[in-house]
């Protein structure tokens, strides 16, 4: 799991497909309802994505040992891993798998990222790259069959009730969408520069993300406001000879995409569990882990979506920036003191 090394277009093609994956995931009442201020949201929401990596960096470079770090984060990915479980479960039980067990499906998913995460980075990275190929046919394949159902008059104005929804749906995407802290952590495995790579394949994530949300505007206008899934609705109403509906291809692509991403939270805890302390780095790690199988196992709905947004919110803050910058200021403290 820790010692593999990867490329930097490797490394990118994960930003890709952990940034884009959770928009299949997004529910229309989370969005307030409101598709055309969010095309606009995706791109906000990337770039405090993409600027939230910076100050988190300078722990994992000066304070990677700290005990404090290497207990929080593991917890924190640990909760990622299990809220992103939840959010895929949600949308499988209320789409295409409507009796199945939601506790089985979320075990089931967190037993398969664990051993995409036990195979190692290397041996995802090449996963990623055919999920990634797959992922652009796929979406290349829905969105030009979506166009023969495109129409002009379905056009919504956006910013019609002001500014609101707008930054509302960017902190929402932002706290689904935001890997800055598994990033930082995974980085180190990439054996060469990745910054031009990375922020290109962050910007396409996006574009692609901002063109799903117009395609939905444009084809099924007012009615995406009356469905919970938008994304998995226009895949669901496109029609392609000889494919009458295009939702499990969708609905295939995205899960292999969010079950990647649990794999990267994985190796992200792992690897930052381990540090140093050999003794406790098992506790470490696989507390979190079986808290994670125990929430999944006996209760589904533990938390609703509106508390598990916030809660991922105020924690990426905390530990993206809050905790970051406290760091910071105690070391130029230190230095000053022993100066």
């Amino acid at each position: 799991m820790i010692n593999n090394k990867i490329s930097s277009w490797q490394f990118s093609f994960f930003a890709f497909i952990s940034f884009i994956s959770p928009f299949a995931f997004i529910r229309n009442d989370m969005l307030n309802n409101n598709i055309a201020d969010t095309v606009f949201s995706v791109f906000a929401a990337f770039v405090l994505s993409v600027l939230i990596s910076l100050p988190i960096n300078f722990i994992n470079e000066s304070f990677k040992d700290n005990i404090a770090v290497r207990i929080i984060y593991p917890v924190y990915f640990n909760f990622i891993i299990t809220s992103d479980a939840l959010l895929v479960t949600k949308m499988l039980t209320n789409t295409i798998i409507p009796e199945g067990n939601p506790a089985f499906i979320s075990v089931l998913m967190l037993l398969v990222a664990l051993y995409g995460a036990v195979k190692g980075v290397e041996c995802l990275a090449r996963s990623c790259t055919a999920i990634s190929f797959f992922f652009i046919v796929g979406i290349l394949f829905i969105g030009l069959a979506s166009f023969q159902n495109f129409r002009k008059e379905e056009y919504i104005i956006p910013f019609v009730n002001g500014t609101t929804d707008f930054y509302n749906n960017s902190l929402y995407i932002f706290s689904l969408i935001s890997f800055a802290p598994q990033f930082i952590i995974l980085k180190e495995s990439v054996k060469e520069k990745f910054r031009l790579k990375y922020i290109l394949l962050t910007f396409s994530s996006a574009l692609i993300a901002s063109i799903f949300f117009l395609l939905v505007q444009y084809t099924l206008g007012y009615y995406a406001l009356t469905q919970e899934y938008p994304f998995y609705t226009l895949s669901a109403v496109t029609n392609a000879m000889p494919l009458k509906r295009l939702d499990l291809i969708f609905t295939f692509i995205f899960i292999m995409a969010a079950i990647l991403r649990m794999s990267l939270s994985f190796i992200a805890s792992y690897k930052t569990a381990i540090r140093s302390d050999k003794s406790i780095n098992k506790f470490l790690f696989f507390v979190p882990l079986i808290i994670s199988v125990l929430i999944l196992s006996l209760n589904e709905n533990f938390m609703k979506e509106g508390d598990m947004y916030i809660i991922r919110l105020i924690s990426l803050v905390l530990l993206s920036l809050v905790i970051p910058i406290i760091f910071i200021v105690y070391n130029k403290i230190k230095h000053r003191r022993r100066s």
